[in-house]
């Protein structure tokens, strides 16, 4: 039996190592320990021990540089289990229907595994003790005679290989269907933070992009959140500071506006895109002209997903005709254009619409 009160509600904190000394972490494990912990709760099945467990993972994180590659590999090996286990049974009762305790107990086990796992995610990542050797750089003899004595298994695991895990897997949390375990009324403002931090994280990680792990879950966790958790105008507040200093990596947050208007049909990134561009000074020093580029690449992209979006916000389009960077004022132009050709090209415009058209004519000559 837990010994946590499943009624009480596990609140993620806005640093995670503000949980020490809480009711849930009231004591850090010594690095002594970790490894008997670990090996004592190699088979767990049940999530819901994550409630008593919880400290020993949190442990983990703290010491997180004292311990081994492959004490990290069991830990995730547990809650990626924890984790799938989870999900089933959390859409099960969902879908047969939750009483109060239930959908408490499933939200703290939910927000652990999502507190632990985003946290993983950002430690595996700045880990530079066992990264990936570098695919660049020719083995010695001598190492190619190590790597050929390991297992395929062991030569695999690496921080980046463990990062990537703990993102798919809190890829597969968030695009379980678990929102109803919150009350429809609120927006669980930390839960958002927590599970999105680690994106912005990766996202100022050069070339990230070309990691085809990271290309297919990083996009479809910040569109579920954007979605799902109200998140558009933080998050669109992140993109135009991640495509004007990382802009290596800018084919993702594309991916996140593709998928939402596509998927979703939802406009709320798109628009609140918008008015983080007007309100953007993209100059045409060649330093902004990657990030100017890669901004009139989402004006384009909307335009061609969906011209309503640049029709209803036409004045927002039409200042942006006026910018510095020359890349900008070309989108803003092909946007129009696209707007005239998709949506005010009909013999039978009303009064207002044929008029919109004539004004737009008469700011494209």
């Amino acid at each position: 039996m837990s010994l946590i009160n499943i009624s009480s509600t596990f609140d993620l904190p806005d640093q995670f190592i503000d949980l020490t000394g809480s009711y849930y972490v009231q004591k850090v494990l010594d690095v002594a320990d970790i490894n008997t912990c670990l090996i004592n709760h190699s088979r767990i099945q049940d999530p819901k021990e994550l409630l008593d467990i919880f400290p020993l993972f949190y442990s983990i994180v703290i010491h997180f540089d004292e311990v081994s590659i492959t004490e990290h590999a069991q830990a995730v090996e547990i809650l990626l289990r924890l984790t799938a286990s989870e999900m089933s049974d959390a859409q099960r009762r969902i879908h047969l229907g939750l009483s109060d305790d239930d959908r408490h107990s499933h939200l703290n086990v939910i927000k652990m595994l999502s507190c632990l796992i985003a946290e993983y995610i950002i430690r595996f990542d700045n880990d530079q003790t066992n990264k990936s050797p570098d695919v660049d750089m020719p083995p010695s003899k001598k190492r190619k005679k190590a790597k050929a004595s390991k297992t395929n298994e062991k030569s695999s695991l690496t921080s980046d290989s463990l990062r990537d895990k703990c993102l798919k897997g809190l890829c597969d949390i968030i695009r379980s269907h678990i929102k109803p375990l919150w009350d429809p009324s609120i927006i669980d403002e930390q839960f958002v933070k927590c599970v999105t931090k680690p994106c912005y994280h990766l996202i100022r990680r050069t070339d990230i992009a070309k990691n085809p792990i990271v290309k297919e879950n990083l996009p479809l966790i910040l569109t579920i959140m954007i979605n799902k958790f109200e998140h558009a105008r933080e998050a669109s507040i992140q993109f135009i500071q991640a495509v004007k200093l990382y802009n290596s990596n800018s084919s993702l947050l594309i991916d996140v506006l593709n998928l939402l208007l596509t998927n979703y049909q939802d406009t709320s990134l798109a628009i609140e895109f918008l008015k983080e561009i007007r309100e953007t000074n993209f100059v045409a020093a060649q330093a902004d002209n990657a990030s100017a580029k890669t901004v009139a690449t989402f004006i384009i992209d909307m335009a061609r997903l969906d011209p309503d979006i640049i029709r209803t916000h036409i004045d927002q389009i039409t200042d942006l005709l006026t910018a510095e960077s020359r890349h900008i004022r070309v989108a803003a132009l092909t946007a129009l254009c696209s707007v005239i050709e998709k949506l005010l090209s009909s013999e039978e415009l009303d009064d207002g619409q044929g008029k919109m058209r004539d004004d737009l004519l008469e700011k494209l000559r």
